[in-house]
């Protein structure tokens, strides 16, 4: 049993280590070379040495899944590909950037993790409020509060994009009970 200070270390290190391979793929998909190719494998290969995870095994198919169809026309698997990453970045210092390189630069991002009857906003939610303040020259921090009204958002002008389950073996987005009452 570890002490909190080896846990938090141990977490840090984790942190740590996916910055660099976040940062990778993003010199990596800036440059699409030889050097920073290599520098993507290494880095995945020495996390899945010092972490037991697998994120070596996954690195062609994600990359090739970003890159594909590189122009004007932005595949559904490439979507899908950029807001697995981003999901994963979220929290990183790269998200801002990769954002910038993704097909969804000019959009608003936000991450909804649905989890045991709470649900979570990440991502650009701050944005997406705060700026109708700050457009009126009004303070978004300090104590005020406002109340912010927006016209809903037509569904065919949303794109989701299921990431992933914390539910072991869910391969997919899971049908919503037609009998529930929940309109969440």
């Amino acid at each position: 049993m570890s002490d909190a200070f080896t846990d938090a270390a141990r977490a840090q290190r984790r942190l740590d280590q996916f910055e660099l391979y976040v940062g990778a793929i993003y010199d990596y998909l800036r440059n699409p070379d030889r050097n920073t190719l290599d520098k993507v494998i290494t880095t995945a290969h020495i996390i899945d040495s010092r972490e037991g995870t697998k994120l070596s095994d996954e690195l062609p198919k994600i990359l090739l899944q970003l890159t594909i169809g590189d122009g004007p026309v932005d595949t559904p698997i490439k979507k899908a590909a950029w807001a697995k990453l981003l999901f994963k970045a979220q929290d990183s210092d790269y998200f801002n950037r990769l954002k910038k390189l993704s097909p969804f630069k000019d959009q608003i991002v936000a991450f909804v993790d649905y989890g045991m009857g709470f649900v979570r906003f990440h991502g650009d939610v701050n944005r997406l409020f705060s700026k109708p303040v700050a457009d009126k020259g009004w303070q978004t921090f300090d104590c005020d509060e406002y109340v912010v009204v927006m016209p809903e958002p037509k569904p065919e002008d949303v794109q989701v994009f299921w990431t992933g389950s914390g539910i072991y073996g869910a391969k997919g987005p899971r049908q919503a009970d037609p009998n529930s009452n929940r309109t969440e």
